[in-house]
């Protein structure tokens, strides 16, 4: 009795391990040639064409193993990761860029004093330029974010941006 079914077992769990660590959809369809091979390792030989094959069972258990795992890389990986694709959504404060917000504190960046209240929770703010100053109750949108300081502009009411001369 042959017992390459063995080393198929063992290659196909190796496999699922492997893509268990970091999945990317590739070594799961190897898995399943290997399990492909598995079968024919145990059915050939059993059936009485196992003798009219001009090749030994291993070599026809590896062209096997390719095959499926090659198709079913092709054909079968491209659909997955449309399946369980992953929508990039904004994470944590990252969120708040674009948001506006109002001025709960003077914002001026000579005197490095100015805040916002962000989500109910009061932010350290400034403005990209040294010579934008916003006032407390003024309207202001979120640019982007400096390490725990948020970097807003001031947007009259008018929901326009205030244009400043430089």
């Amino acid at each position: 009795m042959s017992y390459e079914w063995v080393m198929w077992t063992i290659l196909a769990m190796v496999f699922f391990m492997l893509e268990m660590i970091k999945p990317k959809w590739v070594l799961f369809w190897f898995a399943i040639g290997s399990i492909a091979a598995i079968i024919t390792s145990i059915v050939i030989p059993q059936l009485e064409i196992a003798n009219q094959i001009a090749m030994d069972i291993f070599y026809f258990d590896i062209i096997v193993f390719f095959g499926v795992s090659l198709i079913l890389v092709i054909v079968a990986r491209p659909i997955m990761k449309w399946m369980f694709r992953k929508e990039s959504k904004p994470m944590h404060i990252e969120a708040a860029i674009g948001r506006e917000e109002i001025c709960i504190e003077d914002i001026d960046n000579s005197r490095k004093k100015g805040a916002i209240r962000l989500f109910g929770t009061p932010w350290n703010a400034r403005t990209p330029q040294d010579d934008i100053k916003v006032s407390e109750g003024d309207k202001v949108r979120i640019l982007d974010i400096d390490g725990l300081c948020l970097i807003v502009e001031p947007i009259d009411r008018n929901n326009k941006t205030v244009q400043t001369g430089t």
